[in-house]
């Protein structure tokens, strides 16, 4: 509420959270640092922020310090990532039960409007990525993968949406010049999505024989989440149409067949089970 972001938390660390801004996507790193921020946790900050893709970028501190505060206002320049420093305060009165307040004292500055006008136009790059999920939400409904939605179409790189089971979800993004397609395995704790990520792995042989694919398998095991990857090249500002056309029909193709797969392995695991054996 702080931010007037609303993210979809899909992991845990011990001094923060990774998640995902509803709706458009992006990939959200928030860390939490005990003391006054310092610039070796600017570094690490940047360094995680890196290795995990985000693009909402989150430090929270007591104390974030002026120099940090007009280092991230000049991170800021930049429109691929969007940073933030925010302020906790203490709960009043020392109730445990009783949450922190968060201000936010450094943020992307808002987009340039003149008054009584209408907002900028969009770039012909976020009208690309919603023309391509645009079609590809058609194709699939085709296929009748009635999750997917037309109205949900934004243009941001990346579209995420349910696949008819609580706990699962399919995300779809273009990214360094490839365009993947994920399965996350994100609904119980992390103890729990280990054991189903393990369960599924143990059949890998079977289910990528069903598939016709070879995913990679991403245990991620300092995250909450888990999740299997497919990648093809492609971009929506250097691939031809027709090439475009064809990374459509391959998804299109794909996310049926990972419902037909997994469903009736999901829906036939023993989660306490698993959990108890894990």
């Amino acid at each position: 509420k702080a931010l007037g972001l609303d993210i979809e938390v899909t992991g845990r660390e011990a001094d923060g959270l990774l998640g995902r801004e509803t709706g458009g996507g992006r990939v959200v790193l928030a860390v939490y640092r005990a003391g006054a921020t310092g610039d070796a946790g600017l570094g690490r900050l940047l360094a995680r922020a890196a290795a995990v893709g985000a693009r909402v970028v989150v430090w929270v501190s007591p104390e974030v310090r002026a120099e940090h505060r007009e280092a991230i206002r000049w991170l800021n320049a930049s429109d691929a990532v969007a940073f933030y420093a925010v302020e906790a305060e203490a709960p009043r009165g020392g109730s445990p039960d009783s949450a922190p307040r968060f201000r936010a004292v450094a943020r992307p500055a808002p987009p340039a409007r003149a008054k009584g006008r209408r907002p900028l136009p969009a770039t012909a790059e976020g009208k690309a990525y919603q023309a391509f999920y645009g079609d590809l939400v058609d194709l699939l409904r085709e296929r009748r993968f009635t999750e997917a939605r037309r109205s949900s179409v934004g243009m941001a790189p990346s579209k995420t949406f349910g696949w008819g089971m609580k706990g699962y979800a399919v995300r779809m993004a273009f990214e360094g010049g490839e365009f993947c397609v994920q399965l996350i395995v994100e609904g119980g704790t992390k103890q729990q999505n280990k054991a189903v990520f393990d369960r599924l792995y143990a059949e890998r042989e079977a289910i990528e024989a069903a598939l016709g694919e070879s995913p990679a398998w991403l245990r991620e095991d300092r995250l909450k989440t888990s999740h299997l990857e497919f990648r093809r090249p492609g971009s929506v500002a250097a691939s031809s149409a027709e090439e475009l056309g064809e990374l459509k029909r391959w998804a299109a193709d794909l996310l049926p067949r990972l419902r037909d797969v997994f469903g009736p392995r999901v829906a036939a695991l023993n989660l306490d089970a698993l959990t108890a054996e894990a």
